[in-house]
C-alpha cells in the first residue's frame, strides 16, 4: 500500500516538474508576461498541480524517514556546545573554566604561591601581589575625577564614589536604615538586640 502511494507521489511530482517546464518555455517563447502575466500563470498552475494536504505530508514524512535512516547511529553535532563547567568538591561552586576553579581551590587548601618580594607576605593570586606592591611603592593610580583624591586600588576608588553620589545601596532589613559600605551595614547590624527565636 505504501509503494503504490509513494509511486503516485512521484508520478506527480514528475508530471508537476514537466508542467512547470513547458510554461517556462511558454514564457519564454511568446516573450510576453508583465508582472501580472507571471502571477497569474504562476496561479494557474498552482491550481492544477498542488498536491492534497494527505500527499504533502506522506512526501515529508517518507524524506523524513529516509534522512534519518542514513544518519542513524551517528553521532549528534550540537553546534556552539559547551564543555560541562567545573564544580568545586569542598563546597559546591561552579566555574566556567578550568583555571578559575584551580585558582579557586587555593581557598580551601590555603595555598599561597605568590610572594612579595620585599616583605614575604604570601597571597593567593598573582594580581593580589601587583596591589600589595603599591604599599611600598606609594603608587595610587586611581583618581577620583570629582574631588581628585587617589586610590591604590581600583575597588577602593568605586567605594569613594559613593560619597559624591550619595548612592547607599545596603539597607538593614530591621529599621531600613542605609549605608554606603556593606562595612558598615554589618557593624550596624551587631548594634541591633537579637530576638528569641
Amino acid at each position: 500500500m505504501e509503494k503504490r502511494t509513494g509511486q503516485k507521489m512521484t508520478q506527480g511530482l514528475r508530471e508537476h516538474t514537466a508542467v512547470r517546464r513547458d510554461a517556462a518555455k511558454d514564457r519564454k517563447a511568446s516573450g510576453a508576461g508583465g508582472p501580472g502575466r507571471r502571477a497569474a500563470l504562476a496561479k494557474k498552475h498552482s491550481k492544477e498541480l498542488s498536491l492534497s494536504a494527505e500527499a504533502e505530508a506522506h512526501m515529508f514524512n517518507a524524506f523524513d524517514a529516509s534522512f534519518r535512516d542514513d544518519f542513524e547511529g551517528a553521532p549528534v553535532f550540537v553546534p556552539f556546545q559547551r564543555k560541562k563547567p567545573h564544580e568545586c568538591g569542598e563546597c559546591g561552586r561552579v566555574f566556567r573554566h578550568k583555571t578559575d576553579h584551580a585558582r579557586h581551590q587555593r581557598v580551601h587548601t590555603g595555598e599561597k604561591p605568590f610572594q612579595c618580594a620585599q616583605c614575604g607576605k604570601s597571597f593567593r593570586h598573582s594580581s593580589d601581589v601587583t596591589k600589595h606592591r603599591r604599599v611600598h611603592t606609594g603608587e595610587k593610580p586611581f583618581t577620583c575625577g570629582a574631588c581628585g583624591r587617589a586610590f591604590n586600588c581600583g575597588s577602593n576608588l568605586l567605594k569613594h564614589q559613593k560619597t559624591h553620589t550619595g548612592e547607599k545601596p545596603y539597607g538593614c532589613e530591621e529599621c531600613g536604615k542605609t549605608f554606603a559600605y556593606s562595612s558598615c551595614l554589618i557593624r550596624h547590624r551587631k548594634r541591633h538586640p537579637r530576638g528569641k527565636h
